[in-house]
């Protein structure tokens, strides 16, 4: 480890070469700081282990057969990836967004529709088809009481397209106070 001038400890590398100069051994020193390399490192790890956990999803929804098996495996792993205890997916069906699957503690079962004056949040995304996220629920004027009771804090709403064209919506939320989605 160096030492900077202010008293701030920082990772080196340390590099030593002997020559012979005339009758002389002369050794040298190189010290190099590596902190950047090792954020770098640390951050393209965190990104290895988050696209290997994709591709494992990727792979066991590909052998998914059933539809309503595909998207509670779809609810189920989002839900764990993002460390969001509840998770819904949304699809229209005419004027309503209905939860095809859902993570088991959510509040509406599959088969529940959602009218454009009870689901705000997630007809916004569905039809701007842009994310969003709020860090607390509790205190947007816009909520609804059928949330009431769930007491959820940040919510995250994301858009599920094909090309440019918004065919759902994945809906999270969280209920610790504190927890963002915008890390």
């Amino acid at each position: 480890s160096g030492l900077r001038a202010n008293g701030e400890v920082f990772p080196i590398e340390i590099s030593i070469a002997r020559a012979r100069m005339g009758e002389r051994m002369i050794s040298f020193a190189i010290m190099r700081d590596v902190s950047e390399r090792l954020k770098l490192e640390g951050l393209l790890l965190t990104h290895y282990d988050s696209l290997n956990t994709l591709h494992h999803i990727t792979l066991d929804l590909l052998n998914q057969r059933d539809v309503r098996e595909m998207l509670h495996y779809i609810v189920v792993k989002a839900a764990k990836f993002l460390e969001a205890p509840y998770c819904e997916i949304l699809l229209p069906e005419l004027d309503e967004l209905v939860v095809k699957a859902s993570t088991q503690n959510e509040v509406f079962a599959p088969g529940t529709r959602i009218k454009r004056s009870e689901g705000r949040l997630s007809w916004k995304v569905f039809d701007t088809g842009l994310p969003a996220t709020l860090d607390d629920y509790s205190q947007w004027n816009e909520r609804q009481a059928l949330y009431e009771h769930q007491n959820f804090k940040a919510v995250m709403a994301i858009p599920v397209l094909v090309g440019k064209k918004c065919i759902g919506v994945l809906g999270f939320a969280r209920s610790a106070a504190g927890a963002s989605f915008r890390q």
